[in-house]
């Protein structure tokens, strides 16, 4: 594992990101519809296909649909850093994630690293307030 910083940074506060080189394949299963993955998992196609995804939720800034002829993606890049408002991309998510699940197909989420009530958080964050 590695620590990449950002140089000249005013206030001489730091923020970089851990650069993990090790494949990270687990999914998890937050409803029997909507499954959470890393990006590692999303761009593995056995993984996808074990999991019996059809739909991508990819939420992740830079990282591209690695598999756009076999799966239906949405697209929101979010820049992950503390001062982006990320409440802000929670309606188009629950757009995106309610009306696949309608179709009662499955998601997973290409997630990235935040702290509690991220992004991974949402579909329960909505469910719990509906």
């Amino acid at each position: 594992m590695q620590v990449v910083e950002a140089a000249d940074l005013s206030d001489g506060d730091a923020c970089g990101y851990v650069q993990d080189l090790s494949l990270d394949l687990q999914v998890g299963v937050v409803k029997p519809w909507l499954l959470l993955g890393s990006q590692d998992s999303a761009h593995d196609l056995e993984t996808m296909k074990k999991y019996k995804v059809t739909h991508v939720l990819n939420v992740a800034y830079g990282v591209e649909n690695a598999f756009p002829d076999d799966f239906t993606y949405k697209t929101i890049s979010i820049l992950d850093l503390p001062e982006t408002d990320i409440v802000s991309y929670f309606p188009e998510c629950f757009e995106f994630i309610e009306q696949v699940k309608l179709k009662s197909h499955f998601i997973m989420q290409d997630a990235f690293v935040r702290p509690v009530e991220t992004l991974d958080d949402l579909p329960l964050m909505k469910s719990s307030t509906s």
